[in-house]
């Protein structure tokens, strides 16, 4: 076995990654297997939207049955009490029992049993609740009799529909986890066998990257990259009790935006033979994953669309007074390490002179900065000019909350400088952040300073929570007030 998958030696010569070619670069992947999601968010997005699809199934089934039955869509209040007590029963009936998993939506015939099982007792309890409580005479029987079919092809229908977007999805990989191995020789190839004999249908092995001399990880900054560029999904490091020196490389791992995990082969005498015994052991998660980076992502648009036109008046007399004032363009345009260290291009209002404009060499904004506008100065003071980066968030290359980015000069100046830097990277970068909200704003002229910085965005990255984006959201509007570091 050359450590190579199935899927890539299908591709051409070209694609192979394996032992004997450790040294991995992004040309080396297929342009059609990049830029894709990762697997756990994808599949997450399809459970969320088959759980609205369910209740909104409900929903309508009642109102449809009302309007066969009695001639109106609108229904009165015994009848829409009873639709609302439908569905949150069938839904936490189906979330209890685990059925919006994506491994149990892969088994369809026990998912369909399960799934009229369920709604089946959702309509003997109103029923029993419309003969206990005595409100035979407000209910059509019809009416019952017609939800309840309604409601059951309705639910199937959602299965058979999700059915068919698992397959389109898995053709175009967008449902597939990605598994890189970091390690070399027999115990590498013995960790491949084991995933390929245990998950083959939705794990695709990219291959494996070698270590050189026993000590470092080979081009660690290709693994960086291609991990943001293909999505990764997971990286695990192939170990023996033996030979060890492939655990040092996991500190170099840390801050890639990706589940890692350690396969250690347990004996020693056998230098990873086949049959050895082994175990895989969870180590570092990706942070905001799967259902929270849903409801983050969920979040982000809703909210960056609310006050994109609440701000429109504001952005466009703002835009007004930046051409009154100074000559050159109303937005600055800079490039910017976004999440899994990708560059994106960065929107804020101009608030500098235009001949100072975007030169990564120039030093960050200061106090009294004889660069800063009139109007700039206001608009920084106020943090007006971060406004247009709200259209940053509804193109998802930054997020509400998050570690602010900096510019690529100052980030690949103080990576060299702070161990676990780029450990920012694992999330999407924010408008304001944690540190920001405790007074962590405006220049970052020392290490100190920006190893604080990196403390408070670790936490939040850790950490995570809605509450706690609305918490610093709600904190922001208060130091934004004050006008504290802003200059």
């Amino acid at each position: 076995m050359d450590g190579v998958s199935t899927l890539d030696r299908a591709e051409s010569s070209d694609t192979k990654i394996g032992p004997k070619r450790p040294g991995w670069t992004v040309s080396d992947v297929p342009a059609r297997k990049r830029q894709q999601g990762f697997a756990s968010d994808a599949r997450a997005f399809l459970l969320v939207c088959l759980y609205i699809a369910d209740i909104l199934v409900i929903a309508g089934t009642g109102a449809a049955a009302h309007l066969v039955r009695n001639g109106s869509a609108i229904l009165p209040q015994p009848y829409w009490a009873h639709v609302i007590v439908g569905f949150i029963l069938f839904g936490n009936a189906m979330l209890l029992a685990g059925m919006y998993r994506f491994t149990a939506l892969r088994r369809h015939r026990e998912h369909l049993v399960v799934v009229t099982g369920f709604w089946t007792a959702v309509v003997l309890v109103l029923i029993a609740i419309i003969y206990l409580g005595k409100l035979a005479e407000e209910f059509s029987r019809g009416w019952l009799l017609i939800w309840a079919v309604g409601g059951w092809l309705g639910l199937i229908a959602n299965r058979g529909l999700a059915w068919q977007a698992i397959r389109a999805l898995r053709a175009r990989g967008e449902l597939v986890t990605r598994v890189a191995v970091v390690g070399s020789g027999a115990v590498a190839e013995s960790c491949m066998r084991r995933l390929q004999a245990g998950r083959e249908e939705d794990l695709e092995l990219l291959g494996t990257l070698g270590i050189e001399d026993g000590k470092t990880l080979h081009n660690i900054s290709d693994l960086a990259r291609l991990t943001a560029d293909m999505r990764i999904d997971e990286i695990i490091v192939a170990a023996s009790c033996k030979e060890t020196s492939e655990l040092r490389v996991l500190a170099q791992l840390s801050t890639l935006a990706a589940d890692i995990k350690l396969f250690l082969n347990l004996d020693a005498a056998s230098n990873g033979a086949s049959g050895a015994p082994s175990i895989l052991v969870p180590i570092w998660g990706r942070p905001q994953a799967g259902f929270s980076a849903v409801l983050k992502r969920s979040m982000d648009i809703s909210a960056s669309l609310l006050l994109l036109a609440f701000t429109f008046p504001l952005m466009g007399a703002i835009a007004i007074l930046i051409k009154i004032d100074s000559p050159g363009p109303v937005l600055f345009k800079q490039q910017r390490f976004g999440f899994g260290k990708r560059p994106f291009t960065l929107y804020k209002f101009r608030s500098m002179r235009c001949d100072m404009a975007d030169d990564p060499s120039i030093p960050q904004a200061r106090r009294n900065d004889p660069r800063v506008t009139t109007i700039g100065r206001l608009l920084r003071q106020a943090s007006l000019d971060e406004l247009p980066q709200l259209v940053n968030v509804l193109k998802g290359d930054m997020s509400l909350v998050g570690p602010r980015p900096h510019a690529i000069a100052h980030d690949e100046k103080f990576a060299t400088l702070i161990d676990g830097y780029l450990a920012r990277h694992r999330v999407k970068p924010g408008i304001t952040g944690w540190a920001q909200v405790n007074g962590l704003r405006g220049e970052t002229n020392t290490v100190q300073k920006m190893r604080q910085r990196l403390e408070f965005d670790l936490y939040y990255i850790e950490n995570w929570s809605p509450l706690f984006d609305l918490r610093i959201l709600w904190r922001t509007l208060a130091v934004a007030l004050q006008q504290q570091n802003a200059y």
